[in-house]
């Protein structure tokens, strides 16, 4: 997290992708480290373990997501 904030102060967008486990934690750590407007993409559950299809259809789902994260 402190990297991604890092990387916003430098005008490098980034966007946090997690699970939805940990989504409110995220969100407060960046908040904590003074950038609470850092995006924050929940992918649900981990990916670990789980078939390369599934992880492909799962990470499409929230693509558009994580752009809009990095454009806007």
């Amino acid at each position: 997290m402190r990297d991604m904030v890092a990387a916003e102060e430098r005008g490098i967008p980034t966007v946090t992708v997690t699970t939805d486990d940990i989504v409110q934690m995220s969100t407060e750590q960046a908040r904590a480290l003074g950038l609470p407007e850092l995006p924050v993409v929940s992918m649900g559950v981990a990916l670990y373990g789980r078939e390369r299809s599934e992880i492909a259809e799962r990470s499409a789902s929230y693509g558009e997501s994580v752009e809009a994260g990095l454009t806007d």
